[in-house]
């Protein structure tokens, strides 16, 4: 599988591709090494604000975060 795997990884990606072949897997690590990177996981500072505002008008405490650029 591995074998099978490389070989999938070396071919040349699409003229319009954005990365890189990708099996499967790869997008999950990539996303795991980010979130390691950033001790957290990153969330659209539009759900944060969806979630703070429920605590809120729930009366329990607000999410704490970290905004990254």
């Amino acid at each position: 599988m591995d074998d099978l795997n490389k070989i999938h990884r070396d071919l040349p990606a699409a003229p319009d591709a954005p990365g890189p072949v990708l099996v499967p897997g790869d997008p999950e690590r990539i996303h795991m090494k980010k979130c390691d990177e950033l001790d957290g996981i990153p969330y659209p500072i539009k759900v944060v604000e969806h979630f703070n505002n429920l605590a809120v008008k729930i009366g329990v405490k607000p999410l704490e975060f970290k905004q990254i650029e």
